[in-house]
């Protein structure tokens, strides 16, 4: 077993390079971004549309500007469909930065995300320096902030890069709350008000992925908080929910919807049936469910429907169950690749589209050697995952408590894959965690196997 030893080093003895590291790619970005040229993205009729100007369109893009069109033309209670069906988080923070004008918009959006995911690296790494895994930081600043699908995300229009974000402040502040308190300096109402807040503006951009950020806030509270457990639960419940009520409401004053979103029982359909591996492509997809209501009513029951068919059919559900899991630790490109990262810039833009353009290189990339290598790279993805998070457990104490929070978002973001479709773009806002892992038990792996050879072992 590797042993590390605890560290008593303050932050102001946190190496500046990782400042200076964060900050350099940023400003590479921003260059990129003001360099980006406007691309006609939204045909709305008669030849009008979206010019996409600094960022580059996404997955759900579309949708997500009409939203904004909508809101721009109708106000903050449009009744567009798309508002509704989607959660209308996302097109909101986009109106709300069109205040500084409309060919602006998507600019500053491509800018204040690439900001963020920057310091959100730097914050995380910088209380991490202050455990056990200090000697492990370097390498997994680099691996997280360098990753390029996750760190070109921040260019792409889509929640998943401020989710992503967002998921390594809360591990941040909530490692800092327990470092702080292991020194008798804990001030947890800041870091409650802090983690619940942010809960709050991802749950905004995607409410699906609000229990795993509860269940992580819930294992911190308990550990953290004894005799003020219900008061402290209370605070983040109350937080937590200020901005999906403010999605609620806005459907229900704009048609009459009490509902966050009504697309739940679509999506989750989209991955059931019999004829289905679970992949979004499968056009054998769908469960039948009749249903004559509401919209909100009708998704409600398309839910129900497909829980049913899940239940009543545990063959079927645990083979849907595994595909969907290969699906979501699947390779960006390759083929094994199943998801809707199509637009993904490092595969558009990046060396991988000079390979493409070859026939050679498609033979051998869609081959069976690259079979081969995919699912290599799967393996080893998911060895180095569990590998570091049994060897960070092994450490006790604060670390594993790093290990358990980490685990909990991974698996719950894992666990709404296999409810609704295997894609892997559902691991992008998990994808710093996960990257996190694999990183540290790479590290721990060559440690050993470094210690072995120079022992004779």
């Amino acid at each position: 077993m590797v042993t590390m030893k605890k560290t008593k080093l303050k932050f102001s003895q946190f190496p500046k390079k990782y400042l200076y590291t964060s900050t350099l790619i940023f400003l590479i970005k921003v260059f990129i971004i003001l360099n980006i040229n406007p691309n006609f993205t939204l045909d709305i009729g008669n030849g009008q549309g979206f010019y996409l100007r600094g960022i580059l369109n996404g997955s759900d893009g579309e949708n997500y500007l009409a939203g904004l069109l909508a809101l721009k033309s109708q106000g903050i209670f449009s009744q567009n469909s798309i508002l509704s069906y989607f959660p209308a988080g996302y097109p909101i923070l986009m109106f709300a930065l069109s205040i500084f004008g409309i060919g602006w918009t998507m600019t500053i959006l491509s800018i204040l995300q690439s900001a963020l995911f920057s310091f959100a690296v730097f914050y995380f790494v910088r209380q991490l320096f202050t455990t056990k895994l200090q000697k492990f930081v370097f390498l997994v600043f680099l691996a997280i902030l360098l990753n390029p699908t996750l760190t070109l995300s921040s260019l792409v229009v889509g929640y998943e890069s401020l989710v992503a974000s967002g998921h390594l402040l809360i591990l941040g502040i909530l490692i800092k709350d327990l470092k702080a308190k292991e020194e008798g300096k804990s001030n947890s109402i800041r870091s409650l008000i802090l983690v619940s807040l942010i809960c709050s503006i991802i749950s905004f951009l995607q409410p699906r992925l609000i229990l795993g950020i509860l269940l992580v806030i819930f294992f911190w509270v308990i550990t953290s908080f004894q005799s003020r457990i219900i008061y402290s639960l209370f605070i983040v419940a109350l937080i937590s929910s200020i901005f999906p009520t403010s999605l609620v409401f806005r459907n229900y004053q704009a048609s009459n919807l009490f509902a966050i979103s009504t697309n739940l029982g679509t999506t989750m359909n989209l991955g059931a049936g019999n004829f289905t591996t679970g992949g979004y492509w499968d056009e054998r997809k769908g469960v039948l469910c009749n249903v004559n209501e509401s919209k909100e009513n009708k998704d409600s029951s398309v839910v129900r429907c497909v829980l049913k068919w899940y239940l009543n059919n545990p063959i079927k559900t645990a083979s849907l169950f595994y595909h969907k899991s290969i699906y979501f630790w699947s390779p960006w490109i390759g083929p094994n690749a199943e998801g809707t990262t199509g637009r993904n810039p490092w595969l558009r833009y990046g060396p991988l589209e000079v390979l493409n353009d070859k026939e050679s290189s498609i033979q051998i990339i869609q081959g069976s050697f690259g079979k081969f290598i995919s699912a290599l790279w799967q393996i080893f993805s998911l060895f180095f995952l569990f590998y570091g998070l049994i060897n960070i457990y092994k450490l006790r104490n604060l670390e594993r408590q790093i290990g358990v929070m980490s685990t909990i978002l991974i698996l719950v973001n894992w666990g709404i894959c296999l409810l609704t479709i295997g894609d892997h773009r559902f691991r992008l806002p998990i994808l710093g965690i996960s990257v996190f892992l694999q990183i540290v038990g790479l590290q721990f792996l060559l440690r050993r196997k470094l210690k072995d050879i120079l022992t004779g072992h």
